[in-house]
């Protein structure tokens, strides 16, 4: 069911559209850019990662003040230690880091707040949303000083690619910007604050591809950033029908996988550097792609392990699962935080006496595409579930361009209340638009696979 503001919205012009996309940009600007967003920037750019002696001491620095203020502040720490005894004073190096616990998704799920600091939570904070290995939605807690500490790390990231405040940036992601029906420019709206050309990535159809090169090559951004299957998308396009002049200063890709093949593609169309960055709600990593390829983990933002199925570290060229302590969410500060994505181990490293973790991939860890029956990608479903209450498991089947059956687990008062499934088909169809079936399948359980865990996509269509 449509908000009110959203009713406003879509009954509004365009012109006021972009006027209130910019006011929203406005606050985000808040939540992310200001104060200590710039002191916190110049301390990482003062740190040089060639450097693996510094790099070894600020790590661990941040290490002891996150795992101090854990066991001083968070409910689930200060138990710990009374049970067992553990203090912060027992972590000699970072190979005491296994005496922690390792936390896993459902934990955190059944009573997040038990795991957040509670005098930071007094102070004020807010919610984040990502969705757990089962689909549902998994409330994470954060306070706009850790934000601005989080986005301090895509400022840097920017700034080694020669973007500075103030250029131009289009951005290709699943924001409901225009409606699903729309079939005419523009599928965009711009946030004039932040200079952010907000592009649809559920319009990318071949009918419209025209008009967002056209686009793209009025507004020239310094830097464009989306869903890679959507940047790839629009890649192709630009090859196939050169001479359009868009020429950022780098693409950089997240939230869903980059594939080996799109690279070379986005790489040609746009003629930069592309990157891939991974990150999480959560703040318990950061981690960008070099121009080999290969993934830098940023050592201020947190430390990696990578565990093998029976939690001992993988072995170089091994595929292990990340385990995260996060140093920058100070609301929800999660030590050895299994995330549920798979990772590659390399013998790489950044350079000389270095250890600042490189790996080769990230395997597993992003939803498979699902697709519109005139073959655009969907993006991601995971923000849908935390529309309504009752839900416990969600899986997105898709079998044909213009069917998908969704098996849900919900709970009596879900079953009991008929507009519920209402809002979740509305927020469905606001991503597919009208013209596809959506089978609602009531469950008890989901089959797991045998790691105990199930995809929440199950895509086996694969559009031409």
């Amino acid at each position: 069911m449509a908000s009110s503001f959203e009713k406003l919205y879509f009954a509004s012009p365009v012109w006021i559209q972009n006027l209130m996309v910019t006011v929203y940009g406005v606050t985000l600007q808040d939540k992310r850019y200001r104060q200590p967003h710039d002191r916190f920037l110049a301390e990482l750019e003062s740190h040089d990662l060639a450097d693996g002696g510094l790099v070894d001491e600020v790590q661990w620095r941040m290490f002891r003040e996150v795992l101090a203020h854990a066991f001083t502040t968070v409910p689930f720490y200060r138990e710990l230690s009374h049970r067992t005894g553990l203090t912060p004073g027992d972590f000699r190096d970072f190979s005491d880091i296994v005496k922690l616990p390792i936390l896993d998704k459902e934990m955190i799920r059944r009573d997040p707040v038990h795991f957040c600091s509670a005098p930071v939570l007094a102070q004020g904070a807010f919610v984040l949303h990502t969705s757990g290995t089962t689909g549902t939605a998994l409330t994470i807690y954060a306070d706009k000083e850790s934000r601005r500490r989080h986005y301090a790390f895509w400022t840097r990231l920017r700034h080694w690619f020669g973007v500075r405040p103030g250029l131009k940036r289009a951005t290709v992601f699943g924001r409901i910007i225009c409606r699903a029906d729309s079939n005419k420019p523009p599928f965009w709206r711009y946030d004039a604050v932040g200079r952010n050309l907000l592009m649809s990535s559920y319009h990318l159809s071949e009918t419209n591809l025209p008009a967002y090169a056209a686009k793209l090559a009025a507004y020239k951004p310094a830097e464009v950033i989306g869903y890679a299957s959507s940047v790839f998308l629009l890649a192709k396009y630009l090859v196939a029908n050169p001479g359009h002049g868009i020429a950022p200063k780098v693409v950089f890709t997240t939230a869903d996988k980059l594939q080996p093949h799109f690279r070379p593609i986005i790489q040609q169309a746009f003629g930069c550097p592309v990157i891939d960055q991974y990150g999480c709600a959560e703040m318990a990593t950061f981690v960008s792609q070099r121009e080999d390829g290969k993934y830098l983990v940023h050592p201020e933002h947190g430390f990696l392990e990578v565990l093998d199925g029976d939690d001992r570290p993988a072995n170089s060229g091994e595929t292990g699962e990340a385990i995260c302590t996060g140093f920058i969410n100070r609301a929800m500060p999660l030590l050895r935080y299994r995330l549920g994505d798979r990772i590659t181990m390399t013998e790489s490293i950044a350079g000389p006496d270095n250890r600042v973790p490189i790996f080769a991939e990230i395997e597993g860890r992003r939803d498979d595409i699902l697709y519109s029956p005139d073959g655009r990608p969907l993006g991601r479903f995971s923000p849908i579930w935390k529309v309504v209450d009752g839900i416990y498991e969600t899986q997105v089947i898709q079998k044909s361009l213009s069917v998908l059956d969704i098996n849900i687990v919900v709970d009596p008062e879900f079953r009991a209340d008929p507009s519920r499934q209402s809002t979740l088909e509305t927020e469905i169809r606001k991503r597919t638009g009208s013209e596809m079936t959506i089978n609602f399948h009531y469950v008890d359980s989901i089959p797991k696979n045998s790691n105990g865990k199930f995809k929440t996509v199950v895509s086996e269509v694969q559009p031409s």
